[in-house]
């Protein structure tokens, strides 16, 4: 998927889904970089300190991404 078009509905989703107006630093990377190389078998693997948002925005809107 090209990363413009990820970014574009990962901006969508976390505004939509989660009401959220930003991303905190990292997450849309760790975002653009498991969908944009879905295709092939990736390992991504996003270090961010406790509270960043790993599981509740980097992971939850790459899964409705994929749906």
């Amino acid at each position: 998927m090209d990363s413009r078009v990820v970014r574009r509905l990962a901006l969508f989703v976390r505004q939509q889904k989660f009401g959220h107006s930003s991303f905190r630093p990292g997450q849309l990377e760790v975002i653009q970089s498991v969908l944009c190389e879905r295709q092939g078998h990736v390992h991504v693997i996003g270090s961010l300190p406790t509270g960043s948002g790993k599981v509740s925005m980097s992971h939850s809107v790459a899964s409705i991404e994929l749906v």
